[in-house]
Parts: C-alpha cells; structure tokens; sequence
C-alpha cells in the first residue's frame, strides 16, 4: 500500500514539473535565426577525392 502511495506521488510531482516546464516555453519560433546567405567553405578546405 506505501509503495502505491509513493509511486502516485511520484507520477504526480512528474506530471507537475513537466506540466510547468511546458507553461514556461516560449512561444514556437522560426527554425533558423540569423542570415543563411552562407559561403560553403568546405570544398576549399577539403583535398579532391581520388577518382579510381
């Protein structure tokens, strides 16, 4: 019987904290912030491949 009550409790303080996390989340936002104009500087850095 103690295990049940502590295992509501438990659940409940679980559901509590996510509940409130949840409350706190700022409202939903653009996926990418800043400019994504972006040069791809990697083939410059990276050797060729070797072709067979």
């Amino acid at each position: 019987m103690v295990e049940i009550i502590l295992a509501v409790i438990v659940l409940a303080l679980l559901v509590y904290g996510l509940e409130r996390n949840h409350a706190r989340q700022a409202k939903p936002r653009p996926r990418l912030f800043g400019s994504t104009n972006v040069d791809d500087r990697e083939p410059f850095r990276s050797p060729p491949a070797l072709s067979p």
